[in-house]
């Protein structure tokens, strides 16, 4: 695929752009664009970024419905989390001296914190979900089906323009940045920048609002 300024109509070469960046700027009129609003050689606005496997979208004249799916979505998060999970677990089962010096005997509830907490977390992983629900007047994001934190619900009227920020370790995360220039964070899509991006992609042009890039 080809892309073109939309001012000058000058050829970009999307294979030398890096992928943790939202903006180019044109060699020959130096206009800054964002590359989700590249056009190709018919003029039709094509989005750069492909829509991820883990990602859903339904969409409605005044509704968007935006989810994607945990699995998969945290590679290194995942692994990581299972590791500390993991070394918890031969910690509190491996066999060692056992006194009790009380009548009742609670050494079993830390065994059964730990393996709840890993029960949780691998469920959470294999079915939850991260679901945005725009319509005119709300913005929504739900984690579920299991419980999770980081629901919220906030007024579009009070929303200014939306955000993405890359951290040093490469962990991708959209806030939105209300009418007060206060910036409220509202979910992180771990180490899957191609996720933030396209969904980053979809909230903005189906809320017709700017983005603030923080790479």
């Amino acid at each position: 695929m080809n892309y073109f300024c939309p001012k000058c109509s000058t050829k970009i070469n999307v294979e030398q752009l890096h992928p943790d960046h939202i903006v180019v700027v044109c060699e020959t009129c130096n206009e800054l664009l964002r590359i989700d609003r590249l056009h190709d050689n018919f003029g039709n606005k094509v989005p750069f970024w492909p829509r991820p496997r883990q990602v859903s979208i339904n969409k409605k004249p005044q509704q968007l419905e935006a989810r994607w799916r945990w699995w998969s979505s945290y590679p290194i998060e995942s692994f990581i989390a299972g590791l500390f999970w993991l070394l918890l677990l031969i910690i509190l089962f491996f066999p060692g001296p056992r006194e009790t010096t009380s009548q009742f005997d609670l050494s079993f509830l830390p065994k059964v914190i730990v393996v709840s907490g890993f029960i949780y977390h691998v469920s959470a992983t294999l079915f939850n979900s991260t679901t945005f629900l725009i319509d005119e007047k709300i913005f929504t994001i739900q984690h579920g089906p299991l419980p999770w934190i980081g629901n919220l619900k906030i007024d579009r009227a009070k929303i200014q323009k939306l955000a993405i920020n890359i951290g040093r370790n490469s962990i991708a995360s959209l806030s939105v940045i209300q009418n007060d220039e206060t910036e409220r964070h509202i979910v992180s899509t771990g180490s899957n920048i191609r996720i933030a991006r396209y969904i980053l992609y979809v909230l903005t042009e189906f809320m017709k609002m700017e983005v603030h890039d923080e790479c």
